[in-house]
């Protein structure tokens, strides 16, 4: 009877954690997750002739609480902004926003591979600007990897196909990115595995800004660094550099404006 028992709960063990590894992400219910999240940025446009130029800079921190994990492994999480300083300097003048950003949440839920599966629309509602766009980017802060890659050296590649806006105002962004397992490197607490990656992407679109129609036309290059646990199944860093050109177009005034623009970004789950 005991070698039988023990049969069972060796099976048991075996089964729990083979399905723990079919789970890329494995956050724990009850816990919270603070990320920091760190950008600077220079975007210069050319009007008639005449060069814009305007720089930001942004420190977000933001804490992913998990409410629940679900049956079917999804993960109910409210993501919600602790602090955030945002500075931007455009025509001779600053502009700080932030203050008013602390406290502003949104309830959503992802799967164990990191797609938001579904967004509360009540908690979602109340959100307009830039706290709306912070939020949404720390829900979808979670790269899609390829559990079977994950071993130095192994590599991957993914198409994926944004739409953003509404009605006749929408944004489409076609990327195509590249992954490769390059090392391992510890992170704070962390064994993380450095994932290099590169992307480019194809920006078409339109926008409306009062009576004015605006089509659009770009390109994207992104290129960095993922930084993955995965004993713990947890997103720890990223690290990114992006370059983009675009072309705006006012067909009613027959004048184009080209913007480039270049980024970097780091987001980075504080350790205690």
């Amino acid at each position: 009877m005991k070698q039988l028992l023990s049969a069972l709960l060796l099976v048991a063990l075996l089964a729990s954690t083979g399905q723990a590894q079919d789970k890329l992400y494995r956050y724990e219910k009850g816990k919270d997750y603070r990320y920091i999240l760190e950008e600077t940025g220079m975007t210069i446009q050319e009007v008639q002739g005449q060069s814009m130029t305007s720089n930001n800079e942004s420190m977000v921190s933001t804490v992913i609480s998990i409410t629940d994990v679900l049956e079917n492994g999804n993960m109910a999480a409210t993501a919600k902004i602790e602090n955030a300083l945002i500075v931007i300097e455009a025509n001779n003048s600053t502009q700080t926003l932030g203050n008013d950003f602390a406290g502003k949440s949104v309830n959503y839920v992802f799967d164990p591979m990191g797609d938001v599966v579904d967004v509360d629309t009540n908690s979602a509602k109340s959100l307009d600007g830039p706290a709306a766009n912070i939020l949404q980017r720390i829900t979808d802060l979670l790269p899609k990897l390829d559990m079977e890659q994950l071993t130095e050296g192994g590599s991957w590649t993914r198409t994926r196909q944004d739409t953003s806006g509404r009605g006749d105002a929408k944004t489409y962004v076609t990327t195509n990115s590249s992954f490769k397992v390059t090392g391992k490197k510890k992170v704070g607490n962390y064994e993380c595995l450095m994932i290099a990656t590169e992307s480019e992407a194809k920006v078409e679109g339109t926008m409306i800004r009062g009576d004015q129609e605006m089509n659009i036309n770009g390109t994207q290059e992104s290129k960095g660094t993922i930084y993955y646990a995965p004993a713990e199944g947890l997103l720890v860093e990223i690290d990114m550099e992006t370059t983009s050109d675009q072309v705006i177009v006012v067909s009613s005034m027959n004048m184009r404006v080209p913007v480039t623009s270049n980024a970097t970004m780091k987001l980075e789950l504080a350790q205690k």
